[in-house]
């Protein structure tokens, strides 16, 4: 074969016909799976990149190194939207390990590369075969080996691979080895983004939390004209409506998670439109949940600065310290 999976699989073939130092574990480091499942094309991935000398009934040892969800959604974590999962729980367990920058490079930025390693059997933490390119792990960019012995293939990739005369220490962008994921992470994936900042599917001790909140923050503002506390999801068509002679402001009160707070600020609250109707509505109800933040002074002082809004009390009902309370809305209505 002369391109894709089948191109990789004859060189590693051919390395080991020549004596190559054996390889136990291969590591790849992308930051796509396209439509990854646990079906034979994964199967006859890891067939093709294992060592061919391994005894039968030996596993091939795949291992793929990803960001966890919990550490892409760190407050200080860069790089999280050039990742790509459509289906997480697709993802074989067995094959994922953490993804951790190597010592001395940034621990913040999630890694933009594509590489595979072949881990010496015999020396551990030292390589053997070293891949470097643009292949993300999916059948369209190494391709499906066909009935025919061809292999379809549906993007442009390029790649170079790289057999060490013997194993050695290489620099590679993550750890290894890299640890494997405990029982409670899971896999980044885009759709983690849409469920931490809007709540689509809220986890039951989500709700539970919120209510929790809802009930403190209630007796909290019980003598402060008695607004309305609204638990539920945020979504963009909630930044503000207006209905009649009645105007609805809303904004998220959970201030600790260092995610959704920012991506308010930075996208929804810098519409400019979006500011003048908070403005009309003669400023916005925000509550802290949980401990000071400098997320609600960042947003108290755009507002200010930038959309002339008055932010003194009564309109501003201060910060409220609750510990362990997080996740609710608050809900004012204005009438004109």
């Amino acid at each position: 074969g002369g391109f894709g999976i089948l191109r990789l699989r004859a060189l590693l073939h051919a390395a080991a016909c020549r004596g190559s130092a054996r390889w136990r574990k291969v590591w790849y480091q992308c930051s796509s799976c396209g439509r990854v499942s646990g079906g034979r094309w994964v199967q006859a991935f890891e067939e093709s990149v294992s060592d061919p000398r391994r005894l039968p009934g030996e596993p091939g040892g795949l291992a793929l190194v990803w960001p966890t969800r919990g550490r892409a959604l760190q407050r200080d974590t860069v790089g999280r939207g050039h990742y790509c999962l459509e289906d997480p729980s697709a993802v074989p367990a067995r094959l994922l390990y953490e993804l951790q920058p190597a010592a001395g490079r940034q621990q913040s930025v999630l890694l933009h590369s594509k590489m595979m390693v072949g881990e010496a059997a015999l020396d551990p933490g030292s390589v053997v075969w070293v891949y470097l390119g643009s292949h993300n792990f999916s059948m369209a960019a190494w391709g499906a080996q066909q009935q025919s012995q061809t292999c379809r293939i549906s993007s442009w990739e390029l790649g170079v691979l790289i057999v060490l005369p013997a194993p050695a220490v290489v620099p590679l962008p993550f750890q290894l080895p890299a640890p494997r994921y405990s029982a409670a992470d899971q896999p980044w994936a885009p759709g983690a983004f849409y469920e931490e900042v809007f709540q689509a599917n809220p986890p039951p001790e989500i709700l539970e939390r919120q209510a929790r909140t809802a009930a403190a923050v209630r007796g909290h503002l019980s003598g402060a004209s008695s607004p309305q506390l609204v638990v539920g999801t945020f979504v963009p068509e909630q930044h503000g409506s207006s209905l009649s002679q009645t105007a609805v402001c809303r904004l998220i009160l959970d201030l600790e998670d260092s995610f959704t707070t920012p991506y308010i600020l930075q996208s929804i609250l810098s519409d400019p439109e979006v500011v003048e109707r908070i403005n009309d509505m003669g400023g916005i109800w925000i509550g802290d949940a949980s401990q000071p933040s400098t997320h609600i002074g960042a947003v108290l002082q755009y507002l200010e600065a930038s959309g002339s809004v008055d932010m003194s009390p009564p309109v501003l009902l201060g910060t409220c310290s609750l510990p362990g309370c997080h996740g609710v809305l608050v809900e004012r209505v204005f009438t004109a």
